[in-house]
């Protein structure tokens, strides 16, 4: 299995993975710290897998709103259904990970109402690779 803690995005923006050319994965998890800014809106995360344009293929459940100023470490992996635990600042979000997701195809961590210093901080994906022939 691949670990891999990808880069932070800018603030103010969502999380995307493109999967590397010629390889299929199998996603184990995904996992954030999401830091929400100072701005009252409420915000909504959603992962999706999406095809090499974006448009999405496949999409989790919305998490519960998430307030102004509130951290919380984002999880996403086969689950039956959201958990929310407002005490100790977690949220699991359910996505089915047991197929392949394509090469070029997309996940992408999308946060709705996403403000302008919201924070998506130490993406990490774990998976298995399993490299095709295209020939």
């Amino acid at each position: 299995m691949k670990t891999k803690e990808d880069i932070d995005p800018a603030p103010g923006s969502s999380y995307r993975f493109i999967i590397p050319s010629n390889t299929l994965i199998v996603v184990q998890c995904l996992k954030a710290l999401f830091q929400a800014d100072a701005n009252a809106a409420d915000r909504f995360i959603q992962l999706q897998f999406c095809d090499p344009s974006g448009v999405p293929y496949l999409t989790s459940p919305l998490s519960p709103a998430i307030t102004a100023g509130e951290s919380y470490f984002i999880y996403v992996a086969d689950f039956p259904a959201v958990y929310y635990d407002p005490v100790n600042f977690f949220i699991h979000i359910p996505f089915p990970f047991q197929f392949q997701f394509p090469s070029l195809y997309q996940l992408i961590l999308q946060v709705y109402n996403i403000q302008a210093n919201d924070t998506i901080l130490k993406p990490t994906l774990s998976y298995f690779e399993v490299p095709f022939n295209t020939d």
